[in-house]
């Protein structure tokens, strides 16, 4: 009649826990926004109308990027109108890892089972 349940005790931390919470910036867009900008890395931008446009990040500001288009009119976007962007495939011809010369374009192949 006496006997009673133990409820588990939490006071131990469990494994791969933390008591602090991630950030919720890590204030990295900056740094990488500006990688872009300066390497001239040609980029996708989907917009949250589905549209995708593409260009070079010329400039970028807290609330908008400045994208240079070639043949098309510059645009400014605001951040608050792009879904996401990534890193355009690039054409530019480039030396193959093989025989060292130029490919006509940057064919990107699995690499080989090693044997």
């Amino acid at each position: 009649m006496g006997m009673r349940r133990r409820v588990a005790d939490h006071s131990y931390p469990v494994p791969g826990t933390s008591k602090t919470k991630a950030p919720e910036q890590t204030f990295e867009e900056a740094r990488y926004l500006r990688k872009l900008a300066e390497d001239r890395v040609p980029v996708r931008i989907r917009l949250t109308d589905n549209s995708e446009v593409q260009g070079i990040i010329e400039f970028y500001d807290v609330s908008f990027i400045r994208l240079t288009r070639e043949g098309e009119p510059n645009l400014f976007l605001f951040k608050h109108d792009i879904k996401y962007l990534y890193e355009a495939p690039s054409t530019e011809t480039r030396p193959t890892e093989r025989g060292g010369g130029v490919s006509e374009k940057d064919e990107r192949t699995p690499p080989r089972p090693v044997r």
